[in-house]
């Protein structure tokens, strides 16, 4: 099985990398999960489709395995967490730690995705019976598109 997520994070990201790591609960925030010495192996691949004059980036996101969060995990990691993903970007974050020619810009973007800007965008698969390689994709919803449009 291969799954592919775009995602819009914060920052100016300038390449391609690979994300690898141990991922357990985060013993802070039981909902939350951190890298760590032990836990789970977890590997996830990303690639850059956009970078722009706003501090925000666009990934393609490939996770090579799947544990809970971990796209979400992995991209925080890099100090580069997903937009309005409020569990791993923390919480004393202030749009106004930006520089003043972003702020205004950044509001707007805020507000025309209200969600954590993640989506699933296909998955490739081996049909059981047939044998065959099926691949279903999603197009990006309107908040995405209309994110990405206003931002490039």
């Amino acid at each position: 099985v291969k799954k592919t997520y775009k995602a819009i994070v914060w920052g100016n990201i300038k390449e391609d990398g690979i994300i690898k790591g141990n991922i357990s609960r985060n013993p802070n925030n039981r909902i939350a999960f951190k890298l760590s010495n032990n836990g789970k192996y977890s590997e996830s691949y990303y690639k850059l489709l956009s970078d722009y004059q706003l501090p925000l980036s666009y990934l393609s996101v490939s996770p090579l395995t799947g544990r809970t969060h971990q796209i979400r995990v992995h991209l925080s990691s890099l100090s580069h967490p997903i937009l309005n993903d409020n569990l791993y970007y923390p919480k004393n974050f202030n749009i106004n730690s930006y520089h003043e020619k972003y702020i205004k810009e950044l509001k707007i973007v805020l507000k025309n995705i209200n969600r954590i800007a993640l989506h699933a965008s296909s998955i490739d698969f081996l049909h059981p019976s047939k044998k065959k390689k099926i691949k279903l994709t999603a197009p990006l919803p309107d908040d995405f598109n209309n994110t990405l449009k206003y931002i490039k």
